[in-house]
């Protein structure tokens, strides 16, 4: 009975292992997978060891598959554009991953870093909600001044946020301007004004329509009522806004017409 053929043991030579090869257990030399006998000294690799894959390489592309499978190098394939964007995107995806989880650890371990996320977090909240659900506020010149003010009662009293001051001049014709100058643009959208002079509301006159002149180019006619109690209008100054002139039309007379004009407040509210 003829004995099975056993190839010519080859030179022995330095040959890394690879994952995947076949440890002889006689000389220890690594081996192709499809190999049944050692390339150095001709063993049977029936029960040869094979080199484990290192945990890490699970990540990476796994290119012998097909020699594996069928004893042969797969073919040279050209590259495409769907072929080259899959590994961009690939390689993406892990950086995304990996940025990820330091960025987790970070927010876990470093007190700033989560302070940081949490304040640009409540930033981009505020924004998304002034977006879609906007809302008046509050804003306060820091500048008011009048030509025509008194001295006892000026101009910074309508902007006071106080119902016990009042600013007033004598009623001319055409009656100074009140100017109000804002620190940063802002879209105005809303006026409270408490007319007259507070406790001499019915002693000196009181406005009944101002005309507002607004930087942005834009202006508005209000009429108010001859009431001590507060008004409120709107308005639609545009965005952009850093000045506003506030001017007197026409008054409510009281008894003695000489006496000056007043108003008591002028609380301006922007878009948020």
């Amino acid at each position: 009975m003829a004995s099975a053929h056993r190839p010519a043991p080859s030179e022995p030579d330095d040959r890394p292992l690879s994952p995947g090869d076949l440890v002889c257990g006689r000389c220890g030399a690594g081996n192709s997978p499809t190999r049944r006998f050692c390339r150095r000294c001709a063993a049977s690799l029936v029960e040869a060891a094979v080199v484990r894959r290192p945990w890490w390489h699970r990540f990476l592309p796994r290119r012998d598959r097909h020699l594996r499978r069928t004893g042969e190098r797969p073919p040279v394939r050209r590259l495409r554009a769907g072929a080259v964007l899959g590994g961009v995107w690939r390689g993406l995806r892990w950086a995304l991953t990996i940025l990820l989880v330091l960025g987790l650890l970070g927010y876990a371990v470093v007190p700033t870093v989560r302070g940081q996320v949490n304040s640009a977090a409540r930033s981009a909240w505020s924004g998304a909600r002034s977006v879609v659900a906007p809302r008046d506020v509050p804003v306060r010149p820091p500048t008011v001044v009048s030509a025509g003010e008194r001295a006892e009662h000026p101009a910074a009293h309508a902007n006071d946020l106080a119902d016990t001051t009042y600013w007033s001049a004598p009623r001319v014709e055409p009656q100074p301007p009140l100017v109000f100058t804002f620190d940063r643009p802002v879209e105005l959208r809303q006026l409270i004004v408490i007319n007259g002079a507070g406790v001499d509301f019915r002693r000196l006159h009181r406005a009944e329509r101002l005309h507002l002149v607004f930087s942005t180019g834009r202006t508005a006619d209000l009429q108010l009522l001859d009431s001590p109690d507060r008004q409120t209008l709107k308005l639609d100054s545009g965005p952009g806004v850093t000045e506003v002139e506030v001017h007197v039309l026409s008054t409510y007379p009281p008894a003695d017409p000489a006496a000056d004009v007043a108003i008591t407040e002028l609380e301006f509210f922007a878009r948020r």
